[in-house]
């Protein structure tokens, strides 16, 4: 009883000390989640590189660097009267070779961009992470190799 007494009376006389911190320490665990702010980067720069020939149809060769966290990216127009719009073509980021992606893009009857054969089309890329999409890249605007090459695949990239 004697060195209990003599404890207590230690604890309650050392300087700095209160009953709380001294008689127990409690810790404790919050569960943890990551956070993040939903925001890809638009893939830049896009090169341009005009492919085919006037036997199998001129197409435009679009290509660019890997978005840190997109999983696929879409082909958008951005010179219509609806301002910007999905062209239908979408790309997964696991078709990336060296860290570079590309896609072919084609006029023709059955392709969306024949819509947009009444002037030059712009096309920009948006890289996609679910709900999540960045603002396009900057619009490369594709040059229709004629009419009726128009019609059945001929785009080239503008001159440089």
């Amino acid at each position: 009883m004697l060195a209990a007494t003599a404890l207590i009376t230690a604890l309650t006389l050392t300087p700095g000390m209160t009953p709380a911190t001294a008689a127990w320490q409690v810790t404790a665990s919050a569960p943890s989640f990551a956070l993040s702010t939903g925001r890809l980067t638009g893939p830049t720069p896009v090169g341009c590189q005009s492919q085919g020939s006037l036997l199998e149809g001129y197409f435009v060769r679009l290509s660019w660097p890997r978005v840190s966290g997109a999983t696929s990216y879409e082909l958008v127009a951005l010179n219509t009267t609806e301002g910007t719009k999905a062209l239908g073509f979408s790309l997964a980021d696991s078709t990336a070779v060296n860290g570079i992606l590309s896609a072919d893009v084609r006029a023709g009857l059955l392709n969306p961009i024949f819509a947009l054969l009444s002037g030059n089309p712009t096309v920009a890329v948006v890289a996609v992470n679910g709900a999540w999409r960045s603002d396009p890249s900057s619009g490369t605007t594709l040059v229709p190799t004629g009419l009726l090459s128009g019609l059945f695949g001929g785009l080239k990239c503008p001159p440089a």
